[in-house]
């Protein structure tokens, strides 16, 4: 029979205080968060169904009613059945639908109709952004996320339910939170990604319970039916709009930087962060202050454990206040996943605090973790639920691994300027070594103080920072190294900014004076973060640009920070934990163009980029090329191209072809050229002579003279050198020495591309002139087509690709198959036919003598 275990407890405050004799505190909730954990994800990958999860689920738990069972067959046992517990859980939020959802009216089109539902979410007014080319002015839209109440069919009105994601192309200045609204407009489901490298926002739309979308065209199209009044959203909706201008009032004007930043800080009003601003937090590696979460309750927390222990609370009614001060924090700030989540694990926290007891940090974090995926199991493939835990096992397991390793070289630098004895206080050196060196003075006594501080700072930004690297690199693909510094600069005046303004509201409420005296001292620290931000967003690397590691590699980097931090003795040659680490980050460097480029392969990428054209060759060299890059459409081909670049763990390309002026042609390398190398960019001689000063092309032309990259000018056929095996030329158009061509299309350049015997035909916009010219010349034979201007119908449209006679036609458009009138696919006949509009990113690869043609994505 194991000794029983005597708890101290502080008979003046009633707290227990820790005893070295004790055991670790246990964690009985972890193996249920680790299997409900695994449920969800075995679920998302390999849905059975209900009944067979719910079988294995029954049966481990009766297993668990046994009088006789082993320890650890125990444990497994808890985490099977609540594996079966979270694939239910899972199965039920992502799979199951109610039979009046909105999402079964919807198609493979969108559909014109009217419906009726309640403003859920505070509707934000988003600017176009001035860095992403458009080809005509758009104006600002609003968003919101509706909750549906009916839809029309026929002639009235039928219930209906289910979330909708709405965009509204105008500012709804008067547009609240709770409204009752009536729309027309256009119902549609979501597409998935169409290009390699694109996010899925289809699937994390699901995941949120956004199973479709509503889009109007004008605000007329949008009637506020009851305004929001006695609904306690909508008074949510009024208190929070007068919580935000009580906090600026007597500090910062609304249109200052500054005032979107301490909005986000203290109230998670993200939205009101300049694009800028937010652009130099991310460059930074500290977004996580202007996100509301973690951070923010845990300090709201901290003000009301402070202020209670001021007045000799018992530690129960401290743990209850803190409560009600984070409930209230929850329910002001912005409903967003962040702040809910991170609200409930300081109400987890508070009830830990609440018991008489020895506290668990693992089982704090499992419990938090079971109730917010029991409430949104889609929570868990979300960054910040992965963030936010692995962030607080980094501040309460690492951090302490991290100090003690820290410790030699602290003490070889306190030894130099005279901190030794503060040291040994602390507890880096044992007091032992050294007992009457410590100094017990009031000097002394602060001293230790700020060690203490900064060597806690330091250990917990560096800890955070080292458990949350690797999901940031898998995430988002990039890493920053200034993170640790930026967080541990910002720190303090982020502190006295959130405590300023949390008191500037709590006794505004009372005392609407107080901004007098707070307001200055508020805006004074907002001032300085800021100026912090844009200091530390001029440093050098603030931000690299990584590849995007595979899923084995993550855990393996998990893998070995677990082993360092937990330790094991199974592995017993010298040097090992350093050998692993050496191995992760040697494995991180290996250049993913070793794994992605296909040596003795051609392949032709051709994008799909809406009403536009982007073309990626990889040669099989090992060079890139891209021909055209850019969209009539409304969002950024740049966006693209890069996302697509950096999947395929290209960094640089070697030659830009752009065939003729139009900007559909050309929006997005722009863009490229700011986030990846171009050796060179190469035109046809009838390019420049026709481009107006001031102009889309000018303005194009001078942004990449601004980024460096040369500009080569060709004049008529041409034979591309340092291709490798891959013959690339130029066949059109003539130069321009003998005359000049009349319309802009039929200036195309069009290039040809050989590589064992195939060829494929990059077109260009070439037209009627362009065409007949090109007929002239003979030999036009080509295996790949893309058809000219974007699959456009001319009089020698036919008998253009008849003389091409290619395999294969792809069709670069934004227009479905459904909406074609033209005739092309009458002119490509019986001859494969691939459109981009319907078929996603087509890709042609010659190898081996061969060549096959594939859509890597389906948008339907």
């Amino acid at each position: 029979m194991s000794p029983k275990v005597v708890q101290n407890i502080d008979l003046q405050t009633g707290e227990p205080t820790p005893s070295p004799s004790m055991p670790p505190a246990p964690a009985p909730l972890l193996p249920m968060a680790v299997g409900l954990m695994a449920g969800v994800l075995l679920d998302d990958r390999l849905p059975l169904g209900q009944w067979v999860y719910g079988i294995v689920m029954i049966v481990c738990a009766a297993s668990l009613l046994r009088k006789k069972r082993h320890r650890y067959l125990s444990v497994a046992m808890l985490m099977i059945a609540s594996a079966g517990l979270g694939a239910i859980r899972y199965d039920i939020h992502f799979r199951r639908i109610a039979s009046d959802h909105i999402v079964h009216r919807t198609g493979a089109d969108p559909m014109l109709c009217r419906l009726r539902g309640r403003v859920l979410t505070a509707p934000d007014i988003v600017e176009p952004s001035p860095s992403v080319p458009r080809a005509f002015e758009t104006g600002p839209r609003t968003r919101f996320i509706l909750e549906m109440e009916q839809v029309k069919s026929g002639e009235t009105m039928v219930p209906a339910s289910g979330r909708l994601m709405v965009s509204v192309k105008a500012p709804l200045l008067l547009l609240r939170m709770g409204d009752v609204i009536e729309m027309t407009g256009w119902l549609y489901r979501p597409r998935g990604p169409v290009n390699p490298g694109e996010y899925d926002r289809r699937l994390a739309n699901r995941r949120a319970g956004l199973l479709a979308g509503f889009s109007c065209d004008h605000a007329e199209s949008v009637r506020v039916v009851d305004r929001v009044g006695a609904d306690w959203r909508g008074s949510l909706g009024k208190l929070r709009l007068r919580l935000g201008r009580m906090l600026l009032h007597e500090s910062l004007a609304e249109d200052e930087p500054e005032a979107g930043v301490i909005e986000a800080v203290v109230l998670g009003h993200r939205d009101a962060v300049s694009r800028a601003m937010n652009e130099a937090f991310v460059r930074t590696g500290n977004a996580h202050f202007l996100a509301a979460s973690g951070m923010n309750v845990a300090w709201v927390a901290l003000v009301g454990w402070a202020v209670m222990s001021l007045t000799g609370a018992y530690y129960r009614t401290r743990a209850v206040a803190m409560a009600l001060l984070i409930l209230a924090y929850v329910f002001v700030a912005e409903p967003e996943p962040s702040i809910q989540r991170a609200g409930i694990m300081g109400l987890v926290g508070c009830m830990t605090l609440f018991q008489r007891g020895r506290a668990s940090v693992l089982n704090w974090l499992a419990c938090s973790a079971v109730v917010v995926l029991m409430i949104d199991p889609a929570d868990l493939f979300r960054a910040g639920f992965q963030l936010s835990f692995l962030g607080a096992l980094g501040a309460s397991h690492v951090a302490s691994v991290v100090r003690a390793t820290m410790g030699p070289s602290m003490i070889r630098a306190a030894d130099r300027i005279g901190l030794r004895p503060y040291l040994v206080a602390y507890g880096f050196m044992p007091r032992e070594a050294d007992p009457d060196i410590v100094d017990d003075s009031l000097r002394g006594e602060i001293a230790v103080w700020i060690v203490k501080g900064i060597a806690l700072s330091v250990s917990v930004s560096l800890a955070c920072w080292l458990v949350t690297a690797p999901l940031c690199c898998y995430t988002f693909g990039q890493i920053a190294p200034w993170g640790i510094l930026g967080t541990l600069v910002l720190w303090g005046p982020a502190f006295v900014a959130t405590i300023i303004g949390f008191a500037k509201l709590g006794m505004g409420l009372l005392f609407p004076s107080s901004a007098l005296l707070l307001g200055p001292m508020m805006a004074w620290a907002t001032r300085l973060m800021v100026g912090l931000v844009d200091v530390l967003s001029h440093l050098p690397g603030t931000l690299i640009d990584g590849r995007r590691p595979s899923l084995a590699w993550v855990f393996a980097a998990y893998a070995v920070i677990a082993w360092r931090v937990y330790g094991t003795k199974w592995l017993i040659f010298p040097y090992r934990f350093k050998l692993a680490a050496l191995v992760i980050v040697l494995w991180w460097a290996i250049p993913p163009r070793w794994v992605t480029h296909e040596a003795g392969a051609l392949k032709v990428w051709m994008l799909a980029v809406g009403d536009g054209t982007g073309t990626v060759v990889e040669l099989p060299n090992g060079k890139v090329l891209m021909v055209d890059f850019g969209t009539m459409s409304k969002f950024s081909a740049g966006n693209v191209g890069v996302a697509f670049l950096r999947e395929r763990g290209i960094r640089r390309i070697d030659t830009a072809f752009l065939s003729h002026a139009d900007f559909d042609h050309y929006s997005g390398i722009s863009a490229i050229a700011k986030e990846l190398e171009i050796e060179r960019l190469v035109l046809n001689d009838h390019f420049q002579p026709y481009v107006k000063e001031k102009s889309a092309p000018w303005y194009f032309l001078k942004a990449m003279g601004d980024a460096g990259v040369p500009v080569e000018v060709v004049s008529g056929p041409k034979v591309f050198e340092g291709m490798g095996d891959v013959r690339v030329e130029s066949i059109w158009p003539p130069p321009l020495e003998k005359g000049g061509i009349a319309t802009d299309n039929d200036r195309s350049m069009v290039l040809r591309l050989t590589h064992q015997g195939k060829r494929v035909l990059l077109t260009g916009d070439i037209a009627l002139r362009g065409m007949a010219g090109l007929l002239q010349q003979g030999d036009l034979k080509a295996d790949a087509l893309a058809l000219p201007h974007h699959g456009s119908v001319v009089a020698n449209t036919k008998a253009f690709i008849d003389a091409v006679d290619p395999t294969v036609c792809v069709r670069s458009s934004g227009q479905r198959r459904k909406m074609t009138r033209n005739g092309i696919e009458r002119c490509v006949g019986e001859r494969s036919y691939f459109s981009t509009a319907d078929d996603g990113c087509v890709v042609v690869k010659i190898a081996n003598g061969a060549m096959t043609t594939e859509s890597k994505f389906n948008k339907n």
